[in-house]
Formats: C-alpha cells, structure tokens, sequence
C-alpha cells in the first residue's frame, strides 16, 4: 500500500539512502583497479553517481523543510543557522587540516605538493568557490580537495533557494524548477560546444550540476501540493531511460563528449524515482532493507565519511606497512580495511565534534525546523 503522506520528521530509510550513495562513492574510490576484484573495477568507478543521490536528496529535503517553515517566525534566520552548525564546523576543520596541517609538510618535490600548488588560493575553498577557481583554471585541484566542488553546488543552492521559496507560490516554484533543468542541460550543451576540453566546467560547475537538487526540490513541491502525482515514480525512472536513448544518439551523432549532456542528467531521474519509492512504501517489508541499522547509522555520519574518506585511504595503506601489517593493494582485505577506517574516523568525528555543535540547533527551532 502506497503511502502518499507528507514525509516528515526522522524518516530511516532516507538514512538508508543517504548510506548507500557514500557507499557508492567509497566504492568508486576504492575499489582496487589489480587482483581479483578487479573485473567489477570499471564498473564500481561508475558509482561516481552517489554524489548524484546526494544532490537529489538534499533538494528533496532542504526544500521540504523551507516549505513546511515558509511562514515561520525567523524563516531565513533559523534557516541559515540551523545550515551553518550543520555544514560548517567540520568543513572548515577539514580545510584547516588540510592547509595547515598538511600542504606546509610535504616535500616540495611531491605529486601532493604540486597539486596544492595547482589549486589555488585558500580562500576559493574558505569561501565555498573551488569549483568555480576549477572550472576558469580547467583543473581539478588536489585530489584531497577535489571533492569539495559537490559541497560548493549545496552551499550555493542553500544560500539562494529559501528566497524562491518565501517569494514564490508552488505554481511558479515549480516552473521555476523545471526550468533549472532545462537551463542546466542547455549550458552543458554550450559549454561543451565552446570549451570542449574544458571538463570541470562541466562536471563541477554550479550551473552544470543544479538539476539534481532542482529534481529533489521539485519532488518535495509535488508532493506537497499535487501529491497522487508521486505514485507515478515509474514515470521519472523511464524519462531517465529516455535521456539514455538520448545520450546514445549524442554520440552516435559523433559528438563523443555528449553524454555528458544528458549522462549526468540521467543519474537525477532515476535516482528521484528511487527516493520517491523508498518514501511511498516506507514503513513496509519491501524498504526494509534501507530501515537496517547499520546501513542507517553510516547514513547518519555520512557528512564526516564523505569529507575525510580520499586523505583516509590514502594514508591507511602506508600506516599498515609502516606497522609491517601491508595489505595487498588488490585485495578484499585492504578494500574492507580502508571503509572500516574511514568509518571509524566519522564515528569520532560524529559523537565527539559535530554532535555537541549540531545540538546548538534548538536554540534556532520553529514547528517545521526541529
């Protein structure tokens, strides 16, 4: 049986959800590339989608909680600070970490050294731009640092969608947000058109990436206001079928690089129908595997698991040998160890930094922001 109900409050299984998209990235950045996991090794780095979920999710829940606050008391005020203990302490330690703690004592001759060199000043990161400095510069950054441009996309969407929502009524909001995607799929279009080399203006870019967020939004607009509209969940996993016809037609077009138009548009449209299934038969055995506690406990410390993992595994491997304890680069064993690390590590961070911030949060609460 369908449950249409407005989803609100703790909801586990989009705890499960938001443990299987790090669980995808892990996996992507993982995943060893020798030994005999290797033959699935291709197709775990096309997990690179898990950010994808993410960026549906976020939509979907940040644009359900506005929506329900919409006439709050303190909207924006208790808005902004609930998003700021959440998202920033332990973004800014991290970038703490990074530059002070870890660039200054590198050899100078280093890959890592030079990368940091590459990426720019300190301040696109403080100020949540990276992606825009890696977009104009055409490249990347440090490979420690390259995971922040998703963060950047969020922190932009949070910063300009409560606006839309306070000024808009659901109709125009919802046009609003199916024009995004429109406008999002056409501007990777011409940027691939006029800077065809130039693939983290496409991938990382805040305007190239917003339609997953818009996605997620519109999905909480439609479930709000014309709510049977989401038992049609089918209908968004087969326009993302749509978009993969439409991909293979870019490239047999001869246009190698148009997937990327409506590939990373794809992830978006069948992901929104995975979030939209779990919540319309949450509470049921078929989800229950998304309810498991362990799946949601990950889902919980996520934030932590996402921001630390890539300089996690990169040190595990060389503290085991340090310690005589070297793991095949290729085995089970050190893939296991590296997520086990990496968990641990986001445990610590979780209970002993971001949880005592994150209970600031009721001294900014209204009905809706709880």
């Amino acid at each position: 049986m369908l449950n249409t109900q407005v989803p609100r409050g703790q909801i586990p299984e989009l705890d499960g959800v938001r443990s299987i998209a790090i669980l995808l990235i892990l996996f992507c950045h993982f995943w060893p590339s020798v030994g005999y996991l290797s033959p699935f090794y291709h197709f775990f780095r096309e997990s690179w989608f898990g950010v994808d979920l993410f960026f549906v999710l976020s939509g979907f829940l940040i644009a359900g909680i506005l929506l329900e606050a919409k006439d709050s008391p303190h909207f924006y005020k208790n808005f902004y600070a609930r998003r700021t203990l959440r998202i920033f302490p332990l973004y800014y330690a991290f970038l703490i970490i990074m530059f002070v703690l870890v660039a200054p004592f590198l050899d100078p001759a280093s890959i890592d050294a030079h990368e940091f060199g590459r990426s720019g000043s300190p301040f696109w990161y403080f100020f949540y731009l990276g992606n825009v400095r890696a977009a104009l510069a055409n490249y990347e950054g440090q490979t420690y640092l390259t995971l922040l441009w998703s963060l950047a996309i969020e922190e932009h969407f949070y910063l300009l969608f409560p606006f839309l929502v306070a000024n808009l009524n659901p109709v125009r909001l919802t046009r609003v947000l199916i024009g995004v995607w429109c406008f999002v799929l056409a501007f990777r279009l011409a940027a691939l058109w006029a800077f065809p080399e130039n693939w983290p203006l496409v991938y990382m870019f805040t305007l190239s990436r917003m339609d997953g967020l818009a996605l997620g939004a519109l999905l909480a607009v439609v479930w709000r206001f014309w709510g049977p509209v989401t038992k049609y969940w089918k209908i968004y996993a087969l326009v993302g079928v749509l978009l993969l016809v439409g991909q293979g037609v870019m490239r047999a077009w001869g246009l190698p690089n148009g997937h990327r138009v409506f590939g990373y548009s794809l992830p978006s449209f069948v992901l929104v129908s995975f979030v939209a299934w779990s919540l319309l038969y949450r509470g049921q055995g078929i989800t229950s595997f998304l309810r498991i506690p362990a799946l949601t406990y990950i889902g919980r410390i996520s934030y932590g698991l996402y921001l630390f993992h890539l300089p996690l595994g990169s040190a595990l491997p060389r503290m085991l040998r340090f310690l005589g304890l070297g793991l095949d680069r290729g085995s089970a064993s050190l893939l296991a160890a590296r997520i086990a690390f990496c968990i641990a590590i986001a445990s610590f961070s979780f209970f002993t930094f971001e949880q005592p911030i994150l209970s600031l949060k009721k001294r900014f609460t209204t009905k809706a922001l709880r």
